[in-house]
């Protein structure tokens, strides 16, 4: 039907709020298909006069008078960034975001002076603390203006994956961090009496994420509890190497004949102790500095980080 097909196309964001999003070459297929689409199912209900903007005008007024009709607040104005349009953001989160389709507290903390917007249901504050695992990770580009990023938590609730709390940020600062987990801490305690973390949290490697989970669940984080996996091990690596200027030198292209050089075969050696047994990881670096390209600065800073935070016995994380 023309209702199903029409379902597939992606609106384009009113003026006054830009899409999170830049459009890319597949989404714009995407659209393209959809339209085409419907262009179909209208052309075999017997109108073949209509056209494409005359099926984007219908859905934008439908969505229009559907917000009107079920009391939805208008959406934001003014530019992104401004003191208007954040204000009117959190006034249609209040507006809109209490309470779940079945009734459930949702909306725990709302605030536009910090910037910051938490959702965590009645059924996840009472599961929180039941949790043997916790996965806690920060979306940057999948995220609506005027908010710089969406920080997820989900847990390991038995034999299942449960989404247990999601958090809109302005800031990235360890203190906004400190913020959303004491809330979290705040809104579960006031529902179950206590809130506890009943197992590892696995995070990526920024130190204000983990730093402010050790200082709001400090009872909680034994040294050992605190984890990240290969993913974000390897994406921390690369970002500092990148702040280094070694890229290049690490994406080198070369022929067969050409060889690569010895930065490049050292750097990807590198990368390969997370693929070790972690009483091997120690030994490893000591073989692997010993052989480390000499006369080059970045390649000594790059040293430097691996041993002031990984792979020496006082480092700031281990490998377990």
């Amino acid at each position: 039907t023309m209702e199903r097909k029409a379902s597939y196309i992606r609106l384009q964001a009113e003026e006054t709020q830009p899409c999170g999003m830049k459009a890319d070459n597949m989404r714009g297929e995407i659209q393209d298909h959809g339209r085409a689409n419907v262009m179909g199912a209208v052309n075999m209900q017997g109108n073949r006069f209509a056209t494409t903007q005359d099926i984007r005008s219908l859905q934008q007024r439908a969505s229009r008078y559907a917000r009107e009709a079920g009391g939805v607040p208008p959406l934001p104005r003014g530019l992104v960034n401004s003191d208007q349009f954040r204000e009117e953001t959190h006034r249609n989160i209040e507006s809109l975001g209490q309470k779940t389709l079945n009734g459930s507290d949702f909306l725990a903390f709302n605030s536009a002076a910090e910037g910051m917007a938490l959702f965590i249901s009645s059924e996840c504050r009472a599961a929180f603390g039941h949790c043997s695992k916790y996965f806690v990770d920060a979306t940057f580009r999948v995220c609506p203006h005027p908010f710089r990023q969406l920080l997820t938590c989900s847990g390991q609730y038995g034999q299942q994956s449960v989404p247990l709390f999601w958090c809109l940020m302005s800031s990235k600062s360890a203190a906004a961090y400190r913020l959303a987990f004491r809330e979290v801490n705040r809104v579960v305690t006031a529902q179950t009496g206590d809130c506890r973390l009943g197992g590892s949290v696995m995070t990526d490697f920024e130190e204000g994420l983990r730093g402010a989970l050790r200082a709001e669940f400090a009872a909680d984080l034994a040294v050992d509890s605190l984890r990240g996996c290969v993913f974000h091990l390897h994406k921390s690596w690369y970002s500092h190497l990148r702040s280094l200027g070694l890229e290049a030198c690490y994406r080198e292209e070369q022929t067969a004949a050409a060889g690569y050089s010895d930065e490049n075969r050292w750097l990807h050696s590198c990368f390969g102790l997370c693929c070790l047994n972690p009483d091997e990881v120690r030994n490893a670096w000591v073989v692997l500095r010993a052989v480390a390209p000499r006369n080059n600065d970045a390649i000594q800073s790059f040293i430097e980080y691996l041993e002031a935070n990984y792979v020496l016995e006082g480092s700031t994380m281990k490998f377990e």
